[in-house]
């Protein structure tokens, strides 16, 4: 950064300036239930969750309300297309179900199995599911057709990137395996472990995995190296960002943790819970948990702020996008009375980020997001 500039990044959520990264604001939504999986659209609009021995759940207005879909089952996990549309959902030692209407109507798939987990592409057409005690079960027609995978193992989370071409599958205490070529060929990337949870960023790039009991791991390299983040916890359910960046953790009967770093620090958040399952909007800024004999949590994530050299010294402010619903402002203080003016949109035409150029200053400039609702 040029000299004279001093860029001193903050965020708000409602009216209380924070630094950001300071955490998430959780807000309780929904009845206690056994609640075991939550899944979303990329905007965070719509919203499916499922509860053990009873119906999947849907939402059409980010959580505000929730409706029963589906029939009662022991429901364990939920994954949904970018569009909210294409869902689907399995079921212990019963079958996959599928919705193509966002949840009005299910299709049962497949047979009989112990299903443990599902993940599926943006589009919602590839998708990988795995069989306590048994194999891996690929789809590339939306779930109408299912075909086996690897070995019998005793398979737990999966994920897949947005195009549904990259897929990890966990081993509870076994490997972590990879596939580069839509669950065709599956082979280990890391070595055994009681892996708890794993996510995938959607360019297959970012992946972060937890263990039971153990640390974090986190690879930038689509699982061919991989660093230790984060502190020995019982890790449950992950999310992670697009660029790998901002990740949400949550630690059974612990809290929820939040990086900003890539995992490098740790925030908590939330009072200790019997975790499930994690679920994130594209933008980061919405986030939802859902915790065992508890409710649903709907959570409220002001959008990282980041600063780059530009030319002749300018300073380029952006955030992930779309980040809908926060205004950038800038001020040149932090006192009691200092004014703040806001930088209108539009806001460049980066499809990953928000940007704005700011000429040099001779003095600080400081620059907020600030909820705009």
């Amino acid at each position: 950064m040029k000299a004279g500039i001093l860029i001193s990044l903050l965020a708000t959520t409602s009216s209380t300036i924070a630094q950001a990264g300071e955490g998430i604001e959780w807000t309780p939504i929904e009845t206690t239930r056994r609640w075991t999986a939550v899944a979303g659209s990329s905007d965070g609009q719509r919203l499916v969750a499922s509860v053990w021995e009873s119906t999947l759940y849907r939402s059409t207005d980010g959580g505000l309300s929730w409706n029963p879909v589906g029939k009662s089952k022991s429901w364990n996990d939920v994954a949904s297309s970018a569009d909210g549309m294409r869902l689907v959902a399995v079921a212990y030692q019963n079958r996959l179900f599928t919705s193509d209407d966002g949840g009005d109507e299910w299709t049962p798939r497949d047979q009989d199995r112990q299903w443990h987990h599902v993940a599926c592409s943006t589009d919602g057409m590839r998708l990988v599911a795995s069989v306590w005690g048994g194999q891996l079960y690929t789809s590339a027609d939306a779930g109408e057709n299912w075909t086996p995978r690897e070995t019998a193992r005793n398979w737990d989370w999966v994920a897949c990137s947005g195009d549904g071409t990259v897929m990890m599958a966990a081993v509870y205490g076994g490997e972590l395996f990879r596939s580069t070529n839509a669950g065709e060929e599956w082979a280990p990337c890391e070595q055994a472990r009681d892996w708890g949870a794993v996510a995938m960023s959607p360019d297959g790039k970012h992946w972060v995995a937890g263990v039971d009991g153990g640390a974090i791991y986190c690879s930038e390299d689509g699982g061919t190296t991989w660093q230790v983040r984060g502190a020995n916890r019982a890790w449950a359910a992950l999310a992670v960002s697009a660029d790998g960046q901002r990740i949400v953790a949550a630690a059974r009967s612990g809290a929820l943790y939040s990086s900003n770093d890539a995992g490098a620090t740790w925030t908590p958040s939330e009072e200790p819970r019997v975790w499930y399952s994690l679920a994130m909007s594209a933008d980061t800024t919405q986030v939802f948990a859902v915790a065992w004999e508890g409710q649903i949590y709907a959570g409220l994530w002001a959008p990282a702020l980041r600063v780059a050299r530009g030319p002749s010294g300018t300073a380029v402010i952006s955030w992930l996008a779309p980040a809908k619903g926060w205004q950038l402002e800038s001020s040149s203080g932090l006192g009691t009375g200092s004014d703040w003016t806001e930088l209108s949109p539009p806001y460049g035409d980066d499809e990953t980020y928000n940007q704005v150029s700011r000429p040099a200053a001779s003095g600080r400039e400081f620059f907020r997001l600030r909820s705009a609702e």
